[in-house]
């Protein structure tokens, strides 16, 4: 983040899709280094990212 290294607790993975790999990463990782706020409500098992 902001070009800093930036540990995460679950890690990004390759998966073959047909043909291709894609990459998959934590959706919280992704939007918390983008600059949004992440809140996750157990109770309705949800996350909502706000920016």
């Amino acid at each position: 983040m902001n070009g800093q290294n930036v540990a995460i607790d679950t890690p990004a993975f390759l998966q073959k899709v047909g043909k291709e790999d894609k990459t998959y990463l934590p959706l919280a990782a992704l939007a918390t280094g983008l600059g949004f706020d992440v809140n996750y409500s157990s109770k309705l098992r949800t996350a909502f990212i706000n920016p």
